[in-house]
């Protein structure tokens, strides 16, 4: 079966109701009809409560439809298909939704009491930005607008300024601290726009679980969602894990950095390392794309950080 509900109806959904309701059916989640500028919502709501089909208004280039390109862009090839993190399938998600809004913090400090993740993003600069190109040395009236989405506990708001210009770099100066409760659910998003503006002239978007520690070159793509040559924007990664949660990631942490590189060759291994897992069950869904090292990690280990496909590291990394 496949039911329809509208944004509002969101709202009054129980946890515990429709994480157990969107077990065994379909839902689909549309747009208000009061709507007439065709303006989008947050469809995070609704994710976390396990809906299986979320609709935007795609005509609007908004904070709502960069949203939902962070959440399919590259994640499982880009196929527009994505498993379910264990937090939604759980009904642990679903309790944590609250009001999508993003809260603006100038504070670099937070409380990160319940935490699980802790992430400090510094922009650096953008590159080949639309609409700058030719300008004097003066830097342009731009802002990065970064926002994360998820959980109403790790929603964030923040503006860094342009700084200063010089040739097809333009400098940035903003620093902001970020907690996440539910990283696996989390999206972070960057809107290029004019100060003056709410219209994004372009954006970049990604799942938190892709963000690795350091310099970071992230593509931007323009309104319609193609990527701008040479256009990005450059971050500096710092991220930290509560020590509870990073204990069961390294077997999977282990896993990603031994992985063989694209275009590498490495040789056969003759048995398993000393004390290592026993791998897991094959995987039997279509399109998962969760590797046997998740399938058969510990129990506390929480699977999401790694599920990013080989080919989302080009685009994230310099």
């Amino acid at each position: 079966a496949l039911c329809s509900f509208n944004e509002k109806q969101v709202e009054k959904w129980q946890p515990q109701e429709m994480s157990a309701y969107h077990r065994s059916t379909l839902s689909r989640v549309f747009p208000h009809l009061m709507r007439v500028d065709s303006s989008n919502y947050s469809p995070s709501p609704a994710w976390l409560f396990g809906a299986q089909l979320v609709a935007l208004n795609y005509q609007q280039f908004d904070a709502g439809s960069i949203e939902n390109e962070g959440r399919f862009r590259q994640a499982n090839s880009g196929c527009g298909m994505v498993l379910k993190p264990p937090c939604v399938e759980s009904g642990a998600a679903a309790a944590r939704v609250g009001k999508q809004l993003g809260r603006s913090r100038t504070s670099v400090t937070q409380e990160t009491s319940d935490a699980l993740l802790q992430v400090t993003v510094r922009i650096l600069a953008l590159h080949r930005v639309p609409k700058v190109e030719g300008l004097g040395l003066e830097a342009p009236a731009l802002c990065v607008r970064l926002r994360a989405h998820g959980a109403a506990a790790d929603c964030f708001a923040g503006e860094a300024l342009a700084t200063a210009k010089k040739g097809l770099i333009l400098g940035c100066d903003g620093e902001f601290a970020l907690s996440f409760s539910l990283p696996d659910v989390a999206i972070l998003s960057l809107q290029v726009c004019q100060r003056d503006s709410t219209t994004p002239v372009c954006a970049a978007a990604l799942p938190v679980p892709a963000l690795r520690p350091g310099l970071r070159w992230l593509p931007l793509f323009d309104s319609k969602f193609r990527d701008l040559d040479g256009a990005a924007v450059m971050l500096h990664v710092t991220s930290r894990w509560r020590p509870s949660a990073a204990e069961g990631w390294q077997p999977l942490l282990r896993a990603w950095e031994e992985r063989p590189r694209r275009g590498e060759t490495t040789s056969t291994a003759t048995g398993p390392a000393k004390g290592a897992a026993e791998p897991g069950p094959p995987t039997t869904a279509a399109g998962d794309s969760r590797s046997t090292a998740v399938q058969g990690a510990a129990p506390d280990a929480r699977p999401g950080f790694d599920l990013r496909p080989r080919d989302m590291e080009d685009g994230i990394s310099p």
